[in-house]
Parts: structure tokens; C-alpha cells; sequence
């Protein structure tokens, strides 16, 4: 299979070439505003290692999707993809791999019943959600886990969100609350 990409020679604008982004979209942007970069005509080429460590690393998708934006994948493409090549990874996989390669923004959601329940309550969601364990671990992604605890109906602040609207609250709030509010 060929991966190759030829571009033709940019006449009417200005190409810009861009490396080891790791999440930094937000200096990218401002970069390329003090550049007058111009989306209209000009092209964005990064050579790699869009992810990792940068807060915004959940935006990549989004960035690749931008119509100037060509890109090479890099080794933390590499490695990222390389933990999916046979099937979802073990928690344990996916956390030692966010401590070594800075991947904490691809970490899991872990839900726990809702600290407001009775203890039969609880029981009861440990039973049909948790199937008898005391949380679910789920390895949703960066942009779709506000859609994942909406759609849970888990609170973020057990205090203010409370049952009977709330079964379930996120135990790792802190660590997913910046993938829910984007700067």
C-alpha cells in the first residue's frame, strides 16, 4: 500500500512546516496568527508527534480535519495506535503508558455509584452496571467523553448533582474535567 502524498507546488500561498507538536495546538494557532497564516491558501505540514503531553491532544482530530492541514504520523502516533493493534488494551496497559509516554489525556473515565445512594441503591448498581465490581472503567476519548457522562447521566459534582437524576458520579473528575471544557 502506498502512503505516499505528493502535493503540488503551493503558487498562491505559503507553505508552513510544524514538528513535534504533542498537544500544543494553542501555540500552533498563535503562531500562526502572528504569521498571518491564511487557511484560504496556505498549508500547514507537520512531520509528527501531533500527541502527548500538551493539553490539546485531544484536539487532533480536529485539527488533521482542517482542509490546509497535511500531515505525517510520528512515533507517538505510532505508539499510541501500536496499544490498539490487538484489541482494547488492559487498564494497566493504558496507564503505563500515559506515565511513560504522556498519554494521560487518553486515560479512562471510571465510574463509581453515586455517593448520595442508599446502600441497597448502591448494590444495585453495582449489580446491573458494575456486574458486582465497585466501578466500570470506561476508555472513552478526549473530545467524546463529555458525550459519555452525559449520556451515563454520571455527575461531575456529586454535591450539586444529585440522585435520583444522578446514579452514578465520575471517581476521576479532576483528571477528565479538562477534556470537558475546552480553552
Amino acid at each position: 500500500m502506498d502512503m505516499t502524498k505528493k502535493l503540488a507546488r503551493n503558487e498562491r500561498g505559503c507553505d508552513f512546516v510544524v514538528g513535534d507538536i504533542h498537544g500544543a495546538f494553542d501555540l500552533v494557532l498563535r503562531a500562526m496568527d502572528k504569521a498571518r497564516f491564511d487557511p484560504a491558501v496556505d498549508r500547514l505540514l507537520s512531520v509528527g508527534d501531533l500527541i502527548d503531553r500538551g493539553d490539546g491532544s485531544h484536539r487532533c482530530a480536529r485539527f488533521l480535519a482542517q482542509p490546509y492541514v497535511h500531515a505525517v504520523r510520528g512515533n507517538h502516533e505510532d505508539m499510541l495506535l501500536d496499544l490498539y493493534k490487538d484489541g482494547e488494551p488492559v487498564p494497566a496497559v493504558l496507564m503505563f503508558a500515559a506515565r511513560s509516554n504522556g498519554f494521560g489525556w487518553w486515560l479512562p473515565v471510571r465510574l463509581v455509584a453515586h455517593p448520595g445512594l442508599t446502600p441497597e441503591q448502591e448494590e444495585l448498581i453495582r449489580f446491573e452496571y458494575f456486574n458486582g465490581t465497585s466501578a466500570r472503567v470506561e476508555t472513552c476519548r478526549g473530545a467524546l467523553v463529555g458525550y459519555f457522562i452525559q449520556d451515563m447521566r454520571a455527575a461531575l459534582d456529586p454535591g450539586k448533582q444529585r440522585p435520583p437524576d444522578y446514579q452514578l458520579a465520575v471517581a476521576n473528575d479532576k483528571e477528565v474535567s479538562r477534556w470537558l471544557f475546552p480553552g
